[in-house]
């Protein structure tokens, strides 16, 4: 996590990911309850890019400029991100 980042920013995004961590848990898909959850402004690289996952799954990073945006915004950025963290997690396998 940046040095600067508002402790308040955190915690609202880490509330957010938890929601929807849970949502994929209940659906029985655990890997982004056992991702690991980063603000940073690395993830902000362009005007529309507020978010990444690490190739394995394992770590999810969200912009703190995320937090400024819809609370449906929020909600559909992290759960593109929870849904990379359970393709990752588990390449190769097909979830029917």
């Amino acid at each position: 996590m940046g040095k600067d980042i508002d402790p308040g920013i955190v915690l609202a995004l880490q509330a957010y990911w938890q929601d929807v961590a849970e949502k994929f848990d209940e659906a029985g898909f655990d890997a982004p309850m056992r991702a690991v959850m980063v603000v940073d402004p690395l993830a902000h690289d362009s005007c529309r890019h507020f978010a990444l996952c690490l190739i394995d799954g394992t770590k999810v990073v969200f912009a703190p400029e995320l937090v400024d945006t819809p609370d449906y915004t929020i909600v559909g950025v992290m759960a593109h991100e929870a849904g990379h963290c359970v393709d990752l997690a588990s390449p190769g396998t097909y979830f029917c």
